[in-house]
């Protein structure tokens, strides 16, 4: 075969040796078969699965501590709506206290005469009189 040919010369442990360096270097480069040639490929897998679980554990808490904030976040939504709900209640309760009081005039008189105001015509006093 030509120079950079493979050649197959049996089995070891059940897998085809590949003599040529050319033929090895590029399996190395692409990734393939990284098992055949790397002695070391054992202990690099190890740490790199190692990292690959603590990098996957620590999104995996992230990702739980940003839905229990998101949870909180909503249950004092949800509370400060009901609070809300609440104070509009008792304003619309006042402002019809109120208006019941001003609007009626037995009510209007009686505070008038409790105040010890002096009722006036509506547009003021005349200024000629006042003289």
């Amino acid at each position: 075969m030509g120079g950079d040919a493979a050649e197959i010369t049996g089995e070891k442990l059940g897998r085809k040796v590949i003599k040529s360096r050319a033929i090895r270097q590029k399996l190395k480069n692409c990734g393939k078969f990284q098992t055949i040639f790397s002695k070391k490929m054992g202990q690099i897998d190890a740490k790199r699965i190692g990292f690959l679980l603590g990098l996957a554990l620590l999104v995996g808490l992230a990702l739980v501590h940003c839905r229990l904030a998101h949870i909180r976040v909503l249950y004092k939504v949800t509370c400060l709506a009901q609070q809300e709900q609440l104070i509009r209640r008792q304003l619309w309760q006042q402002q019809l206290q109120l208006s019941t009081r001003i609007q009626s005039p037995k009510r209007l008189a009686e505070q008038v005469m409790q105040l010890g105001l002096p009722l006036e015509p509506p547009g003021g006093a005349d200024p000629e009189t006042n003289d």
